[in-house]
C-alpha cells in the first residue's frame, strides 16, 4: 500500500501569452506491506519526505485555456537497511482550464 500527498509553491513570470513558473515542492510518502500468515513475517511500514523543484512553461490560447509543460525534479530519501535514495524526474504535458483570472 502506498499513500502519497504533496504540495508546491511557485512564482509565475508572464510575458504576453507565455508564462513560466519556478518553485519548490515537498511530498510525503507512506508505504506499508503485509505478508501471508504462513511466512511469519511482521507487517512493514515506512514514511519519508520527498523534496524537489518544479518548473513549467505555458502558452495561453484564451484567458482560460493554456497548453502547459511541467517538470518536477525530486529526491526520494530511502534508507531502509542501506541507503537506496534516488533522484527522479516526472513530467506533464496537457491543457489547463482556469475558472477565473
Amino acid at each position: 500500500t502506498e499513500l502519497a500527498a504533496g504540495g508546491s509553491l511557485w512564482k509565475d513570470f508572464v510575458w504576453g501569452r507565455a508564462a513560466f513558473s519556478l518553485g519548490g515542492r515537498v511530498a510525503f510518502t507512506w508505504l506499508a506491506r503485509t505478508f501471508p500468515d504462513e511466512y511469519g513475517l511482521p507487517d512493514q511500514y515506512f514514511f519519508t519526505v520527498t523534496p524537489g523543484l518544479v518548473g513549467a512553461a505555458a502558452w495561453r490560447f484564451t484567458p482560460s485555456i493554456s497548453a502547459v509543460a511541467r517538470v518536477r525534479l525530486n529526491y526520494l530519501f530511502y534508507n531502509v537497511d542501506e541507503d537506496r535514495s534516488l533522484g527522479f524526474v516526472d513530467g506533464f504535458l496537457g491543457v489547463e482550464y482556469a475558472l477565473g483570472d
